[in-house]
């Protein structure tokens, strides 16, 4: 229902304090991060992996990653994203040949990541779920604190409980489908 949904989960999560939040996007990706959550991670760990199953990338193969994967062409434009909302970020990216990050580890963030981001003149972060407290707002602010001064733009639920309807029309509602992910990355 409209009040038991995952989309609090990352915004609650970055509060409490030595909690490491994994999101991954596939099978693999998620037995890995459960052993590493299990026998790796110092502190709290949270392993955010919602029902249903692995989403594809229209024929890109979504590889396994450690803490993230990086497109890396250098293109004025880096989208960003985590889990299974993964796989319409990277067929968004390379059907209008922008870059993508794609995390594995939503909090707390890999320095490399700021490094990375540094370079671009618009970043796009797409998250699956609240904007208020979210990944997206805790990366942002961690940016303009390092000096960021390009385009910044967060794309996710701002503010409400999402309606019941089908996954399809709930990305869709949210601008984290492939076609608006692509309006937004261009």
């Amino acid at each position: 229902g409209e009040t038991h949904q995952g989309i609090f989960d990352v915004p609650m999560l970055r509060t409490i304090p030595n909690t490491t939040i994994y999101a991954p996007a596939t099978f693999e990706e998620l037995r890995r991060c459960l052993t590493r959550a299990i026998y790796d991670t110092e502190g709290i760990a949270a392993v955010r992996y919602p029902k249903g199953g692995e989403m594809h990338a229209n024929g890109a193969e979504i590889t396994p990653a450690r803490d993230f994967s990086y497109s890396g062409k250098r293109a004025q434009t880096l989208g960003i994203s985590y889990g299974r909302i993964s796989a319409n970020l990277i067929s968004a990216a390379n059907e209008v040949g922008a870059d993508y990050l794609r995390l594995v580890v939503v909090n707390p963030l890999p320095e490399s990541v700021y490094e990375i981001a540094l370079g671009y003149e618009k970043i796009v972060f797409f998250e699956e779920g609240s904007l208020a407290g979210g990944a997206a707002e805790g990366f942002f602010a961690e940016l303009l604190r390092r000096g960021y001064r390009g385009k910044a733009e967060a794309v996710g639920v701002s503010g409400e409980f999402v309606p019941a309807a089908s996954q399809e029309e709930q990305f869709e509602m949210y601008g984290l489908d492939c076609a608006h992910m692509k309006e937004k990355l261009v």
